[in-house]
C-alpha cells in the first residue's frame, strides 16, 4: 500500500461524499449511477495520481525511495540514508 499513498486522499473524499449524500438524502436523491461513477472515479484517479507522482521522502526512515533500474545501469531509484 505505500504505492498508493495518495490513496487516503481519495478514501476522505469518498466519506465525505457519502456523509453529504445521507444529510441530503431527504431533500435530493443521488441516483446510484452517479454516486457508483464518483466512488470509481475517486478511486481510479487517486491510484493514477500516486502512480504518476511517486512519493519521494520516507520521513519515517529518514530515507529517499528511489526504485531500481536495469542491472549494469545507474540505479534510477535507490534507498539512500
Amino acid at each position: 500500500m505505500k504505492l498508493f499513498h495518495y490513496l487516503h486522499y481519495g478514501l476522505s473524499l469518498i466519506l465525505v461524499f457519502v456523509g453529504v449524500k445521507m444529510l441530503i438524502s431527504d431533500f435530493y436523491h443521488v441516483p446510484t449511477e452517479y454516486a457508483l461513477g464518483f466512488i470509481a472515479l475517486t478511486l481510479t484517479a487517486a491510484v493514477i495520481i500516486s502512480i504518476y507522482f511517486p512519493k519521494e521522502d520516507d520521513p519515517v526512515h529518514g530515507r529517499t525511495c528511489r526504485m531500481r533500474s536495469k542491472p549494469g545501469h545507474e540505479p534510477a531509484r535507490k534507498y539512500d540514508r
